[in-house]
């Protein structure tokens, strides 16, 4: 049987895909931060440091944007039902 691209995410627990989401959404909000496009978000967009649940609900995901300085971010997360709310507070 030939695997789809869906295949990889079967099997992965309800907390692994809100992490994954988590930390995709975060990109997005540091893209949108930015604001000024031309955005590698592999390479100017680096996780730096433990993602944190915290008992209120929130995610706090740091990054590092280096795109001409370092500049540390964090950026918090949320789930509400099933869509992720993901915001950068520097």
């Amino acid at each position: 049987k030939e695997k789809t691209d869906l295949d990889q995410w079967r099997g992965r627990s309800a907390l692994d895909l809100q992490m994954l989401t988590s930390i995709w959404c975060a990109k997005e909000a540091i893209f949108k931060w930015n604001g000024e496009g031309n955005v590698d978000f592999r390479g100017n967009m680096i996780l730096d440091g433990s993602i944190v649940f915290h008992a209120d609900g929130n995610i706090t995901v740091p990054f590092l944007f280096n795109k001409t300085e370092p500049v540390p971010l964090k950026v918090t997360a949320r789930n509400f039902d099933n869509l992720i709310l993901a915001y950068v507070v520097t």
